[in-house]
């Protein structure tokens, strides 16, 4: 995973992205509602078909922003970059307000936290084009700024959810 291909790699940054914003939509989505704590199970079936359906949507909203995937420009990578941001921006302020699963608020926190973490530096990184490129070069090695955000959902059991 981590020799990737630049075109594997900004695949694998798409999808970590939209990962991580299916995993913020998903859990709000699946707290709004009522003040019953969701099943971990239906919050867990819940949030995997919603980040399936985010990857989809990051991934059609990045086609084409590069002429050569596997070797995107600086100023490719940063409007895929910036395309990006906006969703997870309001993803995260969505999934602030969500209630998670009886006992696992440490948990789904720790996701949050993580999350948030990646995406100020993937906020950092739009104000540059050569960051830009450089962010999408970290995606599936140990300086992914979602690495940890994707550990985490994984372990949850969001597996739709982790880049």
């Amino acid at each position: 995973m981590f020799a990737r291909s630049r075109s594997r790699r900004l695949h694998a940054v798409v999808t970590a992205r939209c990962a991580a914003f299916g995993l913020l939509v998903a859990l709000a989505l699946v707290g709004c509602g009522g003040a019953k704590a969701p099943s971990k199970a239906a919050y867990v079936k819940k949030a995997n078909a919603i980040c399936t359906q985010f990857n989809n949507r990051g991934a059609a909203a990045t086609r084409g922003l590069a002429r050569n995937p596997q070797h995107p420009t600086p100023r490719e990578a940063q409007a895929i970059v910036r395309k990006l941001n906006p969703i997870t921006r309001e993803s995260v302020r969505r999934t602030r307000a969500l209630k998670p699963p009886k006992g696992d608020g440490k948990k789904v926190k720790a996701i949050y936290d993580a999350a948030d973490q990646g995406t100020a530096a993937y906020e950092r990184a739009s104000k540059s084009p050569k960051a830009s490129l450089a962010i999408l070069n970290t995606s599936g090695t140990p300086s992914d700024p979602y690495g940890r955000a994707n550990r985490l959902a994984k372990a949850y059991g969001l597996t739709a959810c982790a880049g």
